[in-house]
């Protein structure tokens, strides 16, 4: 066992002990255990938001999951009220080719087209090497395996094994998406394929990523039906492999590895 993992052991042992005279369920791995962190020095805060998770998983019918636990945890603040009408004056009007680069933006970005379809080439060379059984984020028409999760089924909320393959929406919500891919590998011994930008300012990166083997796609890729290839770099990002960074050629399919 690495240090890091036997730290995040001996975490969740401490938090398990703290409110176990409580008489709250207890969190049952180390990604709930987690979900308990902002509190972990209040025993009687996590015994109620134990009993918060509980009682939400219940009434669907469900076991607890580090979901509930984080929903508990940090719920969502109320919504404001509406501020008040303010006119403002109009924006001067956009040449043609500042929209155009905002609209090719936008489709990257925007929380409402987040969903684009893996390209079927780039997902041919992948399904080759690793065998995808199970996609867990996707919409129907655009699944690459024939189990699946979609939105309605709220891939989140499932249970991840075998190797599985995962384009997830690329908006803020991106982060829950690899931290449940890193968490299937870790307590599941789950393989789980990841197509994300190659953002690596960003703190699911640093966080999560760079725990996994990660390809650096040479050159863009061009998602679903899209005209133009995507404004940014991407990564296949390999959660149960052994950490180590490769450079991928994937239209000659060579690849070179630097650690």
């Amino acid at each position: 066992m690495d240090r890091i993992s036997a730290h995040r052991h001996i975490d969740a042992a401490k938090a398990v002990l703290s409110i176990d005279n409580t008489g709250a369920p207890l969190p049952v791995n180390v990604g709930q255990v987690r979900e308990l962190a902002p509190i972990r020095d209040n025993p009687e805060a996590m015994a109620t938001a134990m009993q918060t998770a509980q009682a939400t998983a219940a009434a669907e019918g469900r076991a607890v999951t580090a979901r509930d636990i984080r929903a508990a945890v940090r719920p969502e603040p109320a919504p404001e009220p509406p501020a008040e009408q303010i006119t403002e004056e109009p924006e001067p009007p956009t040449t043609s080719a500042e929209t155009a680069v905002r609209d090719r933006l936008a489709v990257h970005y925007s929380s409402a087209t987040d969903e684009w379809a893996t390209p079927q080439d780039f997902y041919d060379l992948v399904h080759a090497e690793f065998r995808p059984a199970l996609d867990v984020c996707c919409l129907p028409d655009s699944a690459k395996c024939d189990r699946y999760f979609t939105p309605d089924d709220d891939g989140l909320t499932k249970e991840w094994t075998g190797v599985c393959w995962m384009n997830p929406p690329y908006g803020q919500e991106i982060v829950d998406w690899i931290r449940k891919a890193h968490d299937s590998a870790r307590d599941n011994g789950a393989t789980v394929v990841c197509l994300v930008p190659a953002r690596t300012d960003t703190g699911w990166w640093w966080d999560y990523c760079r725990h996994a083997e990660i390809r650096f796609i040479r050159g863009r890729l061009r998602f679903g039906t899209a005209t133009a290839s995507a404004p940014f770099p991407n990564a296949l990002v390999i959660f149960g492999r052994d950490p180590k960074v490769v450079f991928w050629d994937h239209a000659r399919n060579t690849r070179g590895a630097t650690s």
